[in-house]
């Protein structure tokens, strides 16, 4: 955060100083020595006026980007307020040797017209950009619909029934982000997630598992986590790397029902045969195997069955 207030703030030295040198240099006649005209000076003033009010324009960009302005409106009223400052801030700059309004050149009127197509561009630009969901990652929890997660999570149930139907890439993207977004202890992130897609790849999976319900799956997910790279906690030296995939995990399976499909947590398998088919998980602690398919069966009765609060829960 240190680096971005530091250059807002030479964003905003650099805009003061060119504006300042703007005024001077209209009070300098640089007349061209041709002809008599004064329009060098009228050139350094509009060439100072939009360097100056352009800085002066990327400076407040910069600060709404680096402080704490999530709120997608705020941050377009404030740009758009601050673009109409910098232009009439322009125009007074590049006209005040002419009575402000009453005498601009058509040069002048060239240069002020750039200035506007210019910061409009980048106006319209950084809309488009603050109004794409991920401009903003995260609702502040006042604002979210807890009740939403709750129905979610009592809705999600172990699917044992797939219908074999194809997973556009675009649903695969958003329950890999899903786990990515998951948190880890200390946030080392140690998880790693295997996709199998092609037909091979899931045949070779199978054989590792006696799971066979899940043939129709079109997509397999394997989550695991390196020990290595895991937090270990210093009073039992207790690896979480287990833990962290296993969040990761349920969160790709959150987004898996929200997506309108089934899974269900496949801890069955073994972890031998899949290192010897793919020495790459040799390393990791593989937790599970997360089919994802159509959902063709209704919850078993079990899935209504829970334990009571009490049973469940300590007050202290």
């Amino acid at each position: 955060m240190a680096k971005k207030r530091i250059i807002c703030i030479v964003l905003l030295l650099l805009s003061a100083t060119s504006v300042l040198a703007t005024f001077i240099a209209s009070y300098i006649p640089f007349y061209d020595i041709s002809n008599g005209n004064p329009f060098p000076t009228m050139v350094a003033k509009c060439i100072g006026a939009t360097i100056g009010t352009s800085l002066a324009f990327l400076s407040v960009i910069s600060y709404i980007v680096s402080y704490k302005i999530k709120e997608t409106s705020l941050r377009i009223i404030i740009v758009i307020v601050a673009y109409l400052f910098n232009f009439l801030l322009a125009v007074f700059c590049t006209s005040m040797y002419s009575w402000f309004f009453l005498r601009i050149s058509a040069e002048q009127a060239v240069i002020i017209v750039s200035y506007l197509l210019a910061t409009a561009l980048i106006t319209v630009i950084y809309i488009i950009f603050s109004m794409r969901k991920t401009d903003i990652p995260h609702k502040k929890l006042k604002e979210a619909n807890m009740n939403d997660f709750l129905e979610l999570a009592k809705a999600r149930y172990s699917v044992r029934g797939f219908d074999g139907c194809e997973i556009p890439q675009e649903h695969i993207d958003r329950i890999i982000e899903a786990g990515i977004a998951a948190p880890t202890a200390v946030n080392y992130q140690p998880i790693k997630i295997w996709v199998f897609r092609s037909a091979e790849a899931r045949e070779k999976l199978l054989s590792c598992t006696k799971m066979k319900f899940i043939e129709p799956a079109k997509v397999i997910f394997a989550v695991g986590a390196d020990p290595k790279q895991a937090w270990v906690r210093p009073a039992d030296n207790k690896s979480f790397a287990d833990v962290d995939a296993a969040i990761v995990m349920t969160h790709m399976m959150l987004e898996v029902h929200e997506l309108g499909y089934g899974s269900t947590w496949i801890g069955h398998f073994d972890v031998n045969a899949l290192a010897e088919l793919y020495p790459e998980t040799k390393e990791y602690s593989m937790i599970g195997l997360l089919p994802v398919s159509g959902i063709a069966m209704e919850p078993s009765e079990r899935h209504a069955k829970r334990k009571p609060v009490e049973e469940i829960v300590t007050e202290l």
